[in-house]
Order: C-alpha cells, then structure tokens, then sequence
C-alpha cells in the first residue's frame, strides 16, 4: 500500500475515533445555563413582584442551586416607585462564570375609578342646572384621591365625568341626562312675603307679578284679596291669585304689633343671632320666631348647600342675612385674597337668593380667633379689620353665648344648658348680641324658652343693621 493513501486512512480512522469520543463525552456532559421568564418584564405599580430565577440543566436534566459552585442574584426592585430596575445573575458552575441581566419596568397603566351617587341626572328646564346635588370621588392607585381633577361635559343626552391621573391614565364615566318638565307660572310678591308693622302706623301693599316657570315676567292678571287693619294687633293675609286659575297664587303675612315697652334698668334690647346655618333646624327656628314675632340675624354660610333656598326665607320673613362664611373652613384665613374669594362667594348667594348683597358679617370663630395669627404666615386679624373698615362693611362680634357650640355640647340636658346660659348672661342694662347656632337642635329646640322668659323679663328684640352697635372683641396678632 503506498504511503499517501495509508497516511489518508490514519487520519480518516483518527477523525471518526474522536468524533465517536466527542459524542460518548457530549451524552454524559451536556449543560445549558440560563435565565427563566422573559429578559424583559413590565410589572404594575404596588403589585407583587416574584423572580423566576434561572435554571441550569444538565443533560436537560435541571441543576439543585446547592450543585453549582457559587450564584449570587442582585435585585432593587421596588414596586412601590415607578422606574426601571436590574436584576443581576451571577453563576459559577463547572469553573465557569455566567452573567445574566433582566430588566424589571414598574408602570402604572391603571386608570382611576369614578364613583357617583346617582346614574342619571336631571337638568331643571330652564338654567340647565342640576336639579339635585351630584356627588362623586376619584380614587387613583397611584394618586390617590383626584376628585378635584374630574372635569365634566356634556353631549346631547349624557353627562359625562372624566378624570386623568399623573401617568397620563384616563377614565370617564358617563351618566344619562334628562331635562326637567317646564316649570308652571306663579306669582312673585313685591318686597317680602312676611312683614311686621307697629300697632297704629300705615300698610303699604306692594302688590305683585306673574312669571314663567324661568323667571320671565309674563302678561296675566292677578286678583287681590285681603285687607290689613292696621289699628288691631294680629296676623293678616293677603292673597294673590292669577285670575281663572285658583292653582297659581301666593300670599303675603303681615304681622301687626305692639311694641314691647324695654326693661326698665336700661336699653334692654336682645339681638338674637344664627351663625353656620342654613341647615336641617333654621326653619324650626324661623317658626318659633315668627310665632313671638321676633325678628333675628342669621350669619350665613353654605356649608350645607341642600338648604342654601332657607337663606331666601330668612330674607322674606323680615329677618337680617349676613355673610359668615362660604366654606367656615380655617383656610380662608391662610391670606387677604383667600378670606375675601370665600366672603365674595358667599354675598353672591345671599344676592341670588334675596336680591341684594349684605355689608354685614362675623368672622369664623370671631375678631379674636387665633386662626388668623399672622406670626404662622396667615393674614392677621388686625388686616382684615382694617380692610373690612375700608370697604365699608360692618363686622359683628357678640357679648352673650349660650355656648351650643362649647360647654353645652358635652352635657346630657343640652336644652336646659342653653337656655340657663341665655337667662344668666343677658342684661336689661346694655345691648345683648346673643351668639347661637342654628345648626343645633337643642337650640332649636330651646329657642322659644328663651323669647319667652326674655319678652316676661320686658326685654326687646331687634334684628342687626348698619346702624347697631356693634361688639368688637381685640383682633388677635
């Protein structure tokens, strides 16, 4: 055999020999190390994260953690914080080094949630208003409560919430909207529908005037009936009917009195006043006034706006509406342009519902409230003061509390607290500015005690104007 085709044939031989070798070895050694899962993953913000780890197999067979020489998994992932975060793997197995990455991104793509109390809304037919109060509340996951953020439209037959959170996730909500029935005419009074004159002086009738279910003065005849005898102590009434349809009227009270004559120590004059309401018990308390013909100051708010229309009542049975607050919220005194939005918002309700702003008001918690200290970067007192003397207004603090919003709250007889509180701290000798607060029924409840011990003991009652006197407690710095 010639030495160039033997040399072939060794080679040949040597070849096969360790391939045959390579494959005896690979069948008994073949190991694959790698990472579980995908390399890149997107988790919810504030969800559980859980690592899948890798997995080393051995003749496809999966390697114990506690075989290989060393492994080390380093991790940051906080879910909590959106972001973007590593996972490292770092693996010794059979005197070799593997490094894995895995990316982990925390996201929020959950959109908040809109939660209302009705799902359909009525819109009164004439000012496309809402016909009852409509409440709702945002909830993000990520943010929190976003209520303030809703923002509302409306297409031709729905009404629709839509809130966006600070990931750019957006949910809308959509309510059915229907419109009202058109409102019926009725008779508006001229000058107010509840009035009380002396014993002996002249009525004026002021008649009045038909309108539309809006508001829009309309042609139509109103009949008259009544009379008013003005030399005779009692309660009158007049009627307003619209001639040929005896359902659409109104009348008009008035109150003839005597003068009750004043104690005899001194000026003896009561003013009663009505701070935080309207609420659930001012008409109780409208009642019972109008009962001793008593008339009050209310000192308003719209804490409770379901019964900001018991402001008009007030104004219509003759008694004085002054601003209080719009919110009663301490806020209001965080600077000069937060006290004076909150009093504008608030006169412009007493204006919608009267027709006429007030100059008059009590400050929350009074001039001598601490809430206002300018040392704790608020406005300061003194600086509403003068500002309220600048523009005019009149400012009224009180020399009497029947303490319905202090000690009386906390005992078991609350009535008999406020009313004993009335009768110790009220003088014959000096002007009493009696601070109550209509938004209690105890008060309510104990109210006509008091006018009636107050009228036995010769006391009078009047209702505050620009020209009262008024109680100025020292404005706190």
């Amino acid at each position: 055999m010639k030495k160039p085709l033997l040399l072939v044939i060794i080679i040949v031989f040597i070849f096969i020999n360790s391939f045959c070798i390579y494959q005896v070895l690979n069948t008994h050694d073949r190991y694959k190390v790698l990472l579980k899962g995908n390399n890149d993953i997107k988790l919810s913000y504030n969800s559980d994260y859980s690592d899948e780890g890798f997995e080393v197999l051995l003749n496809d067979k999966e390697v114990s953690y506690d075989e290989l020489d060393s492994y080390d998994i380093i991790s940051d992932v906080d879910t909590t914080k959106l972001g973007e975060y590593k996972v490292e793997y770092n693996i010794k197995y059979r005197g070799r080094d593997y490094h894995f990455e895995r990316i982990v991104r925390v996201v929020d793509e959950e959109a908040p949630t809109i939660e209302t109390n009705m799902d359909e809304v009525t819109l009164g037919y004439c000012n496309n208003e809402l016909t009852s109060t409509l409440e709702y509340k945002a909830l993000d996951n990520f943010d929190g409560d976003i209520t303030d953020k809703v923002k509302k439209s409306e297409s031709d037959d729905k009404y629709i919430l839509s809130v966006t959170d600070s990931n750019g996730n957006k949910t809308e909500k959509e309510l059915k909207k229907k419109v009202g029935e058109k409102p019926t005419d009725k008779i508006v009074l001229n000058g107010r529908a509840s009035v009380s004159i002396e014993l002996g002086s002249s009525y004026k009738e002021e008649g009045a005037y038909l309108t539309d279910g809006c508001g829009e003065t309309i042609e139509g005849e109103i009949v008259t009936s009544g009379n008013v005898d003005t030399n005779k102590e009692g309660k009158y009434t007049i009627t307003y009917k619209l001639k040929d349809n005896d359902n659409i009227k109104n009348k008009r009270t008035i109150t003839v009195y005597k003068e009750t004559a004043k104690a005899s120590n001194g000026s003896g004059i009561i003013y009663l006043t009505f701070d935080d309401g309207p609420g659930a018990y001012t008409s109780q308390i409208l009642n019972t006034l109008d009962k001793y013909n008593v008339k009050a100051t209310f000192f308003v708010t719209n804490q409770f706006p379901g019964y900001k229309n018991t402001i008009k009542q007030e104004y219509d049975r003759g008694h004085t509406v002054a601003v209080h607050s719009l919110t009663h919220n301490w806020n209001i005194y965080q600077s000069s342009n937060a006290y004076w939005n909150d009093f504008n918002a608030m006169n412009d309700i007493i204006e919608q519902q009267t027709g006429h702003r007030t100059t008059l008001l009590r400050f929350p918690g009074g001039t001598s409230n601490h809430m206002a200290n300018k040392t704790s970067g608020k406005v300061g007192m003194s600086t509403l003061v003068n500002e309220v003397n600048s523009k005019g207004l009149h400012y009224f603090d009180w020399n009497v509390s029947v303490e319905d919003a202090g000690s009386c709250v906390n005992v078991s007889d609350k009535v008999s607290c406020v009313v004993n509180n009335f009768k110790r701290y009220i003088n014959p000798n000096r002007e009493n500015i009696v601070l109550m607060h209509d938004i209690k029924s105890f008060t309510a409840n104990g109210l006509e005690q008091m006018i009636v011990y107050a009228k036995n003991q010769g006391y009078t009652f009047k209702a505050i104007n620009e020209n009262t006197n008024p109680i100025h407690f020292k404005p706190y710095q």
